[in-house]
């Protein structure tokens, strides 16, 4: 019988049947555990007190061992520490498997669910929801406390955000129709509004996780952090929302807070229903969060375009820049041929240079054939802005603007053998790509698509990590068969790998990895080791409790606390690189609007990264509000130097991206933070 069936009454009194064979088994080791606990050595004194405090202190040698042995993924050694009399390191060895991803100990953890300290059962919950193996569910489920205790707890909330990460989808009915939790449930309700947004996160839904979540926004009374869970899972799902408008509005009307407002202004743009876009439209106006104000946009350009054209164009002139950034965006991907005048008009007037771009991009796009003399104008104009850019993303942005039109191929060939930077070279590669995808592909000349396909074969061939990430996206042009170019596909990925140097352009080996399992089913049989720098445990003595980073940008100061019990390895990485004073003079190479800001890229383009990688740690700790510094990733433990600062919550990227610290002072400035603004001193005091 599955999982779901034996659950389905028993969630709301918490006696949860489960697999008996796998119960035994953890009874049998939770025995094992008691017997080393209570059975004296030698050497012991019979009386000896038990321990229940949890102390975390770097000057316990046993603490830094336990974040080491983490560290090297030495999980046959860290499994040691759950018979430790001491729970400090029981809890750090449970917390560990957070963020190694292995299954291999699964049955062991799962004996810690039944610890006698509550930290160290949660944090074993945390870290089988983390590990994601389908076959934790029982383990999860019989650990779920009985109505003879009370349930409303944070290792009862553990479990339930863990079974959303792990169990199999017949599970999330039971889960969410769960309506007898109370209202001042709050571990309870928050454990299960995580519950249905992880399984949202594996694309798993069902109308009643999101009638449950729709349920818990109604209700005032609940804190804050259930309602923006809610609100961003009806963001974030692909679910159909048009059922729900009159809801949906009913809840715009019920809640101000901007962090709740700005997810479900999205929503209400996925319902598709008029009310509700009158909603958005007559509220524009009002909203003081620019936040708010962005995805106003957003959800506007989940209709048809001809409706919300008039909205999105009067945005461009919005005196927040992320608000125009968002407008012109929506105009670029939804706009159409039959506004390629407005676009033209739009961007001869006075707007800030990336606003200004994406206008003469969104032109250059929709410009249809026939009107030989208006595009050249406006090619011209981009032809001055490659010239002569305000910054390197300016020209790079221009570049691309131009290579919307697929027969200036040759002007971006000649551009990507120029000397200009990483930034226009990646994104010259970007824009062969994007003609080769078209359709209009076809109709260049033999020789044209010649020319653009040696590019890209020469980029993959290159060595450079940013050209080789995203010209890797040939492999999967459906259209383009590269044995009619004279070129063996696999053959071709074993080359660019022979280039790579690693763990430097591990980005750059993942593209091929995808690309040759695309190819062939397999992945690469090269494999890559990532163990490649250890915890500077130095650089984690110079810090003090009151030890902050003070960043000083073009922009302005950015004071951040690190959080090195959070992330000890992360921490001290970044505090060495900030005492090389690696990060002075480079660049915020990113800003996605009401998301994030990211820098420490040492080539501009994203693509940077140094010559040693670090490894993820993915406590239990929530992007659950603005101002989070996180690394970035492009997967488990291939962080080096590049960071990001959130502009609000960010929930899908709980437990995938590794937290080590928090803007104390300085919020303004990282929402006013542009695309090119430059790190100018960065030290920690």
């Amino acid at each position: 019988m599955p999982v779901a069936a034996k659950a389905a009454s028993n969630w709301e009194t918490g006696c949860i049947p489960f697999n008996k064979k796998k119960h035994l088994l953890c009874l049998l080791s939770i025995i094992c555990l008691l017997i080393a606990k209570c059975t004296p050595s030698a050497n012991e004194e019979v009386d000896e007190p038990i321990l229940t405090e949890i102390n975390l202190t770097f000057s316990d040698s046993l603490v830094r061992k336990i974040h080491n042995l983490q560290d090297q993924q030495a999980s046959d050694s860290l499994i040691t520490f759950f018979t430790h009399r001491d729970p400090t390191y029981r809890f750090l060895a449970a917390n560990a498997f957070a963020s190694m991803g292995t299954d291999k100990w699964v049955d062991t953890l799962a004996s810690l669910l039944y610890d006698p300290i509550p930290r160290v059962q949660q944090a074993a919950a945390f870290s089988l929801g983390q590990i994601g193996a389908e076959s934790a569910t029982s383990y999860l489920i019989g650990a779920f406390q009985n109505s003879s205790v009370d349930p409303n707890n944070q290792f009862n909330a553990a479990l339930l955000e863990a079974v959303g990460k792990c169990a199999p989808s017949d599970v999330l009915p039971q889960v969410s129709s769960v309506s007898t939790y109370l209202d001042s449930d709050h571990h309870l309700l928050l454990g299960q509004a995580r519950a249905i947004y992880q399984f949202m996160a594996r694309g798993i839904t069902h109308p009643s996780g999101t009638n449950r979540m729709i349920e818990l926004l109604t209700k005032a009374s609940l804190p804050r952090s259930i309602h923006i869970l809610a609100a961003n899972y009806l963001q974030r799902s692909a679910i159909d929302l048009s059922s729900y408008s009159d809801t949906l509005i009913n809840l715009w009307n019920q809640h101000s807070d901007p962090d709740i407002r700005m997810f479900l202004a999205i929503a209400l743009g996925k319902s598709g229903n008029a009310a509700a876009i009158g909603t958005l439209r007559t509220a524009y106006a009002s909203q003081t969060d620019y936040r708010v104000r962005a995805n106003i946009i957003r959800g506007l350009g989940n209709l048809p375009y001809n409706q919300v054209r008039r909205d999105i164009h009067r945005a461009l002139y919005d005196q927040h820049l992320q608000v125009a950034v968002a407008a012109a965006d929506q105009i670029i991907e939804k706009g159409g041929a039959a506004h390629w005048k407005e676009y033209m008009n739009l961007s001869l007037g006075s707007f800030p240079w990336l606003v200004k771009i994406k206008l003469l991009h969104a032109t250059n796009k929709f410009i249809p054939p026939g009107n030989t003399m208006f595009r050249n104008i406006n090619e011209e104009i981009l032809r001055q802005k490659i010239r002569s850019p305000i910054n390197d993303y300016e020209q790079a942005a221009a570049i691309e603007a131009l290579a919307e039109n697929s027969s200036r191929y040759r002007e971006i060939l000649n551009h990507l053998t120029s000397d200009i930077s990483y930034i226009g070279k990646t994104s010259c590669v970007r824009s062969l790509i994007n003609i080769a995808e078209k359709p209009a592909f076809g109709s260049l000349s033999s020789d044209g698509r010649d020319e653009i396909i040696s590019a890209l074969v020469g980029a993959i061939l290159s060595g450079d990590a940013g050209q080789v990430e995203v010209a890797s996206r040939l492999f999967s042009i459906e259209q383009i068969d590269l044995t009619q170019y004279n070129q063996d596909p696999v053959n071709l990925i074993r080359q660019g790998i022979d280039k790579l140097q690693l763990p430097r352009d591990i980005e750059a080996y993942q593209a091929f990895d995808q690309a040759y399992l695309g190819i062939t089913g397999q992945p690469l049989p090269d494999g890559n080791t990532m163990y490649t720098h250890p915890i500077e445990w130095t650089a984690l003595d110079r810090l003090t409790d009151s030890s902050q980073v003070i960043l000083e940008t073009s922009r302005g100061t950015i004071q951040i606390q690190l959080l090195p019990m959070v992330a000890p390895g992360t921490v001290a990485n970044f505090a060495d690189l900030v005492t090389m004073n690696y990060y002075a003079e480079k660049y915020i190479h990113r800003v996605v609007p009401n998301f994030v800001i990211q820098g420490g890229c040492n080539r501009g383009d994203g693509y940077g990264s140094l010559d040693y990688t670090i490894r993820s740690e993915l406590p239990q700790v929530y992007y659950d509000q603005e101002g989070y510094v996180g690394m970035a990733s492009a997967g488990p433990h291939t962080e080096s130097a590049q960071w990001f600062i959130t502009h609000c919550p960010t929930p899908h990227l709980d437990g995938n991206y590794t937290i080590f610290g928090r803007v104390a002072d300085g919020m303004d400035i990282v929402h006013e933070t542009e695309v090119g603004d430059q790190i100018i001193s960065i030290k920690i005091r």
